[in-house]
Parts: structure tokens; sequence; C-alpha cells
């Protein structure tokens, strides 16, 4: 089993953002990616947002796979989580979120999927449902086209480690996310 380094970075010119930036464009449609002075800019200007890099420990420049994320102090909202081609599939992507919910646990951890309609998207709930996080079905999440503000929005599966969210919590979450990373596109 590899061991990994993370790296949090907090700008697009760090070292190693040029290799998450290459998996981040291969394991996203363009409609749920940034372009890259939007991701730039939400990096760099929005302190609530930041990149952890997961490293191989025998090889500190090869990237095994990264997590965007926003906190917001009373919970954290994982935008973004890849792995690279060549470590999927090898248990590295539980462990990256293993370590992500450990050292956030004192936050509610929230995250979108696609809907569950094909082999991959059910492949990914069941994934995601494994390392403790729970549907939200009753929570309506559309999500805007992040390559192109003006083309249609569309809906994602809502996500929270532990349990359901709460009114409350929804409301937290939908202010932060209409406020703060939909004002970042």
């Amino acid at each position: 089993m590899t061991t990994m380094n993370i790296t949090n970075i907090k700008s697009a010119s760090a070292p190693l953002f040029a290799s998450a930036w290459e998996i981040y464009q291969y394991s996203f449609p363009a409609s749920e990616r940034r372009r890259p002075e939007a991701q730039r800019k939400a990096l760099e200007e929005q302190p609530e947002c930041s990149m952890d890099i997961y490293t191989r420990d025998d090889d500190p420049h090869k990237v095994i796979g990264f997590m965007l994320h926003w906190d917001f102090g009373h919970s954290v909202y994982l935008e973004h989580f890849a792995v690279s081609r060549n470590e999927r599939n090898n248990g590295a992507g539980g462990r990256m979120l293993d370590s992500f919910i450990e050292r956030n646990a004192s936050k509610r951890i929230i995250l979108d999927i696609d809907m569950p309609v094909d082999d991959i998207s059910k492949r990914r709930l069941g994934f995601y449902r494994r390392h403790g996080l729970v549907d939200n079905p009753t929570r309506k999440h559309i999500h805007p086209n992040l390559s192109d503000p003006c083309a249609e929005s569309f809906e994602l599966l809502l996500m929270s480690y532990g349990d359901t969210l709460d009114d409350e919590e929804f409301r937290r979450f939908r202010d932060d996310f209409e406020n703060k990373i939909c004002l970042n596109l």
C-alpha cells in the first residue's frame, strides 16, 4: 500500500497545481469544471477555498489525486475529488476520503455527485456510502454550469457525512453555496 503526503495549496501557481489540474480536466465533464481563471480566483481570493493534493510518499512529485474544498467553519463542502487514472482501483481514493473525514471530523462534510442513473454513478454512490456518507434525496440541489454560467444548471445528489442534513444545516449550506461558491464562476 502506497503511503501518501498531503499538501494544502491556496494558489494556482503552486508547484503541484499543474498535475492536479490535469487530473481535474479528465475527471470531470466541462459543465462541472471551472475555467482556469475562475479556479485561480477561487483559490487565491476566497479564504474558504483550498486544495489538498495527495502525493506518493516514495515520490513527492507524483500526484495521486486532489480534493478541492470550501471550509465554512461549521461545514466543509468537498467540491471536487479525483484520483489519477494510474492510482484508481487500488484503495487510494478511499484512503484519501478517510483522511479528509478524519481531518474535518468537527465539521459537517457535504458533497454532491451525479444522480445515480448509470453504472459509474451508482458505483460512485456506493463508494461514498461505504465511507459513511448518506444521501439527502429530499434536499433539492441545483448546480450551475461551472464552465459556462449562462448554460443550463443541473441537479446533483447532495450527500453528507454521518447523517442527513437538518433544515438549518441545509439552509446554511445553500447560503454558503450561493453566496460564496456560485459567485466564483
